[in-house]
């Protein structure tokens, strides 16, 4: 069994449980992207129980993976009057293989006051992403 985005084979992993299959196929290398209407097309070349054919499902919706980041290191910056901040960033979990995935966005500290221990905000809309897939 074979799972197709137009002509490109998603060299796709198989699983058989009581009749159901499984096929599962890796994103690191953006194929199908992510998006909203896409057709894909699995082809089974049969066997001694069961003949060869394909099936074309349209309509798939391929959406991004939703993951936490943490603060990678200290936000400090010299005083300069104004709140914003440089904010490095990191997923720890729920990575394939050996991906690794940092970043940096400009954050802002609760107000423009010398201190310490003070809350930063950041907006996740502003994020950099830096991937590196292995």
């Amino acid at each position: 069994m074979e799972l197709f985005y137009g002509e490109d084979n998603l060299n796709t992993e198989v699983q058989e449980a009581d009749g159901v299959y499984t096929l599962t196929y890796h994103t690191a290398d953006k194929r199908p992207p992510i998006g909203t209407g896409l057709t894909l097309t699995v082809k089974f070349h049969g066997d001694s129980n069961m003949g060869s054919g394909e099936a074309v499902i349209e309509g798939v919706t391929l959406a991004k993976k939703s993951v936490s980041a943490v603060v990678d290191g200290t936000v400090t910056k010299p005083y300069d009057q104004n709140t914003d901040v440089p904010v490095s960033f990191k997923v720890e979990k729920d990575l394939v293989g050996e991906d690794t995935v940092t970043g940096t966005t400009t954050g802002a500290f609760e107000d423009k006051n010398v201190g310490t221990g003070k809350a930063v905000t950041v907006d996740a809309g502003d994020v950099v992403w830096n991937e590196t897939s292995q």
